[in-house]
């Protein structure tokens, strides 16, 4: 199969762009935001050329905060953009794997999230993520939505990075304690999206369109996850607890986003490791380079 990663400047593009390597069963393309810019139209004419059996769309708008006042640079990006994009692939016959996340949720049913369960964002990010969930199924029978959250990794900024940044230097730091996810390593997602190409080429003909969660195992707030950063640092750095409101974000964030993973686990039988899993070896291949 071929397959084109668009957005492979990001975190989770350069990801798959290392993971690549080693498939040697298919044909891996990568477009960063000068080949495709979602908010160009005419980018798109490039997948006439290229015909790829599978869209991975990694390009997001993602300054949360700042996209309130950048709404027309956000909704261009996650919403408009991604319909251009799933229409696109539609002409082509192409699948699209499209990258979502958990801020299109915005409420707690004292359980972990499923993917049936109703929408609720607030805030330019969050609307413009279920704005570009909606275009995709609409224009797109074969797609993929991946609603993921609290994305770290090797490459970009991210919080884990910002957390051992501050710890190198400060010895009290205060963190949210209200708001509950699930971290993500984007190594893992990127797997777990390799896994899903492998299977749509093994299955051409299985039905696998829809919604699906992924994050790494495990519950925790943000408090909590510093904490665990600090501890496997090695720093003394105390970190305490502050409420959302103490922190006074320009826009709101889910207080719960804890994702049920069941059903990804049952149609790809992926089964993500837990979050401490991962941190401990992420943080062991950033020690290398520290």
């Amino acid at each position: 199969m071929k397959i084109l990663v668009v957005g492979s400047g990001g975190q989770l593009g350069r990801e798959l762009k290392k993971l690549h390597t080693s498939d040697d069963a298919n044909s891996w393309m990568f477009a960063a935001r000068d080949q495709i810019d979602l908010q160009k139209a005419d980018d798109l004419r490039r997948l006439n050329e290229w015909k790829p059996d599978v869209v991975v769309n990694c390009a997001a708008y993602t300054q949360v905060d700042k996209a309130e006042e950048e709404v027309y640079a956000c909704w261009e990006i996650n919403a408009l953009g991604v319909g251009r994009l799933a229409k696109k692939c539609n002409e082509i016959g192409s699948w699209l794997i499209h990258v979502s996340s958990d801020y299109v949720y915005h409420h707690n049913p004292g359980r972990p999230i499923k993917e049936e369960d109703p929408l609720f964002p607030r805030g330019i990010y969050a609307a413009s993520k279920a704005g570009g969930e909606t275009l995709v199924r609409e224009f797109n029978p074969k797609h993929i939505v991946i609603r993921t959250s609290w994305l770290y990794g090797n490459e970009g900024p991210n919080f884990v990075k910002t957390m051992i940044k501050l710890g190198e230097t400060k010895s009290e730091l205060r963190v949210v304690a209200d708001q509950w996810g699930s971290p993500t390593y984007t190594y893992d997602l990127a797997k777990a999206i390799r896994k899903i190409i492998r299977t749509l080429a093994d299955s051409p003909n299985a039905e696998f369109a829809g919604t699906y969660h992924y994050a790494n195992e495990g519950v925790i707030n943000w408090h909590g996850f510093a904490r665990e950063i600090m501890q496997e640092m090695g720093y003394d750095t105390h970190v305490l607890p502050i409420t959302s409101a103490e922190y006074a974000a320009a826009a709101p964030r889910p207080g719960w986003s804890a994702l049920s993973l069941s059903k990804i686990k049952r149609v790809f039988d992926i089964f993500p490791p837990h979050w401490r899993i991962s941190l401990k070896s992420y943080l062991q291949e950033l020690k290398k380079t520290i």
